[in-house]
């Protein structure tokens, strides 16, 4: 297997995601406006914020 593929690099910035033109023919065919999805990424935000608080500032870890 090619080395290159083991480490994933940097996310994109959700703004840059958001921008890509083919985002946007898969939002107007699922019937989805930007400022939707914007509103469900800050609700998400929210909640996990939310849940941080009440595990004392720690993150879960996924399973291994």
């Amino acid at each position: 297997m090619n080395q290159r593929w083991r480490h994933a690099g940097p996310e994109p910035d959700i703004k840059d995601l958001l921008s890509d033109p083919i985002a946007a023919l898969l939002r107007a065919r699922d019937g989805l406006t930007r400022r939707e999805v914007e509103r469900a990424v800050a609700v998400a935000r929210g909640k996990r914020a939310s849940e941080s608080e009440i595990n004392g500032g720690i993150e879960p870890q996924p399973d291994a």
